[in-house]
């Protein structure tokens, strides 16, 4: 599955993807649980490639309210490759726009969990790395989006990484030492106000 968007600049692709869910859908308000797995997922967005082959597992009950459009997160599991996300909120479609209030976090990661994200670094034997050092990863995106008139919500990201380290187990030597301390907090449309924070 392909979605290029040439003139926005955006494309995402999905291989081998399962989905299967189950709801009442005569009804205006019910549940809707699914799950689903995709093999390969890849993102790109103004040049920058935010998920390059990832691989997608998500178990999800969302709320779905038919008179007002409107879409709440319930029980949730995200995992892309080892990094498992835990999401709450809800996204309501309100003419051309898209109003979202959602709040995410990272339960039971590690450093290790974060490190798969990296393509070159989730190989065949990732799971014999050896890995080691907390994780901290949560944030918020709330607010409109309206690709006509260009809005956008507000979002933030905390990331804080303490003392991670890995090494591969074909490699003589490790990386040792790693620390970040991230903030990037977005609080309007006029991406000209984002402030991007490395402390550490």
């Amino acid at each position: 599955l392909i979605f290029d968007d040439r003139l926005g600049g955006t494309y995402v692709a999905i291989d081998d993807l399962d989905h299967r869910g189950s709801g009442a859908f005569t009804q205006d308000v019910f549940d809707i649980s699914t799950t689903t797995a995709i093999a390969s997922l890849t993102a790109k967005s103004g040049g920058v490639t935010y998920l390059n082959k990832v691989k997608g597992d998500l178990d999800l009950t969302l709320n779905v309210d038919i008179p007002n459009a409107k879409y709440t997160f319930k029980e949730n599991a995200l995992a892309l490759n080892a990094l498992r996300i835990r999401t709450e909120g809800f996204v309501q479609m309100v003419g051309d726009e898209i109003n979202m209030d959602i709040k995410y976090d990272t339960p039971k990661n590690n450093f290790k969990s974060l490190l798969s994200m990296i393509p070159s670094a989730y190989t065949a034997d990732f799971k014999d790395v050896e890995a080691d050092g907390a994780l901290e990863l949560n944030g918020f995106i709330k607010g409109s989006y309206d690709a006509i008139k260009g809005s956008m919500p507000a979002f933030l990201l905390n990331l804080t990484v303490d003392n991670g380290s890995f090494k591969y187990p074909d490699l003589p030597l490790g990386v040792q030492g790693i620390q970040t301390k991230t903030k990037i907090n977005s609080p309007s449309s006029d991406l000209n106000k984002m402030v991007i924070d490395i402390s550490n």
